[in-house]
């Protein structure tokens, strides 16, 4: 499996979890799934969902691009194929 590394100076870190977060909207307090209607701290960490983001940013970009290309080989294909005078 391949890795790829992202390598972001200290000074910038607080910055870039920040974004993040505020971009993904991460919420400091979830749903108490042992006591309906109540609140706990999120068990996951902001770091850990800056990462989870990350990934899924990433999935989601491939795969839009896949379908993108799917649709215009699709479609260049039927433009061909279909002339109506």
């Amino acid at each position: 499996m391949a890795t790829i590394t992202l390598t972001i100076p200290d000074v910038l870190l607080p910055r870039v979890v920040a974004g993040m977060c505020g971009r993904f909207n991460y919420q400091d307090k979830v749903d108490d799934p042992a006591n309906p209607g109540s609140h706990i701290p999120n068990p996951e960490t902001k770091a850990v969902f800056c990462k989870r983001m990350i990934r899924q940013f990433v999935k989601q970009s491939v795969l839009q691009w896949e379908a993108e290309q799917a649709y215009n080989t699709t479609h260049n294909i039927g433009e061909k194929e279909i002339d109506i005078t």
